[in-house]
């Protein structure tokens, strides 16, 4: 037998044996463990080989009691980050929901304003000023809007006073004025019973003394049901080349 073969089968020997030992150092320790002897404690020989826990007191009540309370706080300060969290969100959310309201309101609102029909005067004149003649005035009232006035009706007066010396009263509807004004259009009124201008009349309203007032108020409905109105006022005095463009009243002027 070489020394290799000597040096292989003493070193398997050993290991064998070694095994042996262990082994019987296990049964006997489990013999132990699960029969344990009246006379002696048990003894569990795994208590020497046993691992050691991160923390070096892991039982003690103390070590528990402040692990339990650094989570309970932990979790206090996430769940009050949270709720401030939600609650900003909330705010944003509901911010933007007014945000939303109130543009749509104002695109509402501009669009409205946009498609309605609008109502105004143009160029109110006198066509026929003489003396021994009637006085005529042409009333245009124009839809400058793009839908439709409906129920579209009014009323005027025209006359010639002392100026300053008698105001602006109301009328009557006409019955003339009751129809739809379209885009666009021009609805013209004129006297149904014209004033004759007589000589007097001619040199007060020529030398300043007199004056020529036209005025009136009209109605109608847009297209979105709203009832709009225009009220409107207009003087001449002095000399008179027809066709005579009439001033606006420093008053009483306005629409809707």
């Amino acid at each position: 037998m070489s020394v290799r073969d000597w040096l292989f089968f003493t070193t398997a020997g050993l290991a064998l044996l070694a095994g042996l030992v262990v082994t019987g150092l296990n049964n006997k320790a489990q013999q132990n463990v699960n029969t344990p002897n009246q006379g002696s404690p048990a003894v569990n020989v795994y208590e020497q080989f046993e691992v050691p826990e991160r923390n070096p007191n892991p039982e003690r009540q103390e070590w528990r009691e402040e692990e339990g309370l650094w989570a309970q706080q932990e979790m206090a300060k996430w769940t009050t980050i949270m709720a401030i969290l939600s609650g900003f969100g909330l705010v944003i959310a509901f911010a933007g929901l007014i945000f939303v309201a109130r543009t749509y309101r104002v695109a509402q609102d501009t669009a409205r304003r946009q498609l309605r029909a609008y109502v105004t005067m143009d160029k109110v004149e006198i066509t026929r000023f003489a003396v021994n003649e009637p006085l005529e005035i042409s009333i245009p009232m124009k839809n400058c809007g793009q839908t439709p006035a409906l129920n579209f009706r009014g009323w005027h007066v025209i006359d010639i006073v002392r100026i300053a010396d008698k105001p602006f009263e109301d009328g009557t509807y006409a019955a003339w004025s009751t129809y739809p004004l379209g885009p666009g259009m021009t609805a013209r009124a004129y006297l149904q019973n014209a004033i004759v201008i007589t000589r007097p009349l001619y040199d007060g309203i020529v030398n300043r003394l007199f004056e020529v007032r036209v005025w009136g108020r009209d109605e109608y409905t847009d297209i979105y049901g709203t009832s709009q109105f225009l009220e409107y006022r207009y003087v001449h005095t002095g000399p008179v080349t027809l066709p005579q463009r009439m001033m606006a009243h420093r008053e009483g002027n306005r629409a809707s």
